[in-house]
């Protein structure tokens, strides 16, 4: 122990006093890395589920409307902006659950937009 006979006692103490903060502050960053991943992981799920919540409930609409079950509901509403006549809402549901069934072929939306 001659190496440390030379220094003086305040280094002796500060040494281990600024080694441990060093050592607390590096795994606090490390720890904050680790919950920036999973709270980015756990919203990339929430919108996954999300999206295939409302994919799911455009194709039971869509299948709804094939099936006929909007016929007597379509001729009592007033047209949309995109549609010609009332009796094109089924027409116009079925482009939107095509448009999310073309999306859907390649996968979920989100994990188009949030790549694995």
């Amino acid at each position: 122990m001659k190496l440390l006979d030379n220094v003086r006692i305040a280094v002796k103490i500060w040494t281990p006093v600024v080694l441990a903060v060093t050592a607390v502050a590096i795994v606090g960053v490390i720890a904050l890395v680790e919950l920036r991943g999973t709270m980015l992981d756990d919203r990339k799920a929430k919108i996954r589920a999300m999206v295939d919540s409302a994919q799911a409930i455009v194709i039971h609409y869509h299948n709804q409307a094939q099936a006929g079950a909007w016929t007597h509901l379509a001729m009592s509403l007033p047209p949309f902006p995109f549609a010609s006549e009332p009796r094109s809402i089924p027409c116009a549901l079925g482009a939107l659950c095509h448009q999310v069934a073309a999306s859907a072929a390649d996968g979920c939306v989100a994990s188009r937009a949030f790549p694995s």
